[in-house]
């Protein structure tokens, strides 16, 4: 009986794993640990969900802000820019199109 209780949690904790995957679409291996780990705690696809949705945004940032340091950008100035970028960051509009769009719309 035990052994088929065990069997069962290893079912559902899967069938969760494979529900969110579904949900969120493309993720990497350190996304896909990361969400292992969440289920394994016991957190809520919500909260599964909405995090690696913030790792996403978060790495969307910090590649744009190289981008733009690699063009000369000061510090200050790339704080500025991304700040108004962002909801094209958060839409998952194309990185390069943003940084374009900057590039080509303000001086380093």
């Amino acid at each position: 009986m035990e052994w088929l209780k065990k069997r069962i949690g290893e079912f559902l904790i899967m069938a969760e794993k494979m529900k969110i995957r579904a949900i969120l679409k493309g993720l990497n291996p350190v996304e896909s640990l990361l969400v292992d780990s969440m289920i394994e705690e016991g957190f809520s696809e919500a909260d599964i969900v909405v995090q690696i949705r913030s790792v996403r945004l978060g790495a969307r940032i910090e590649i744009l802000k190289a981008m733009l340091k690699e063009a000369g950008f000061s510090e200050g100035h790339i704080n500025d820019l991304v700040g108004k970028d962002i909801r094209d960051l958060r839409s998952g509009k194309n990185i390069e199109e943003i940084f374009e769009k900057i590039k080509s719309g303000n001086k380093p």
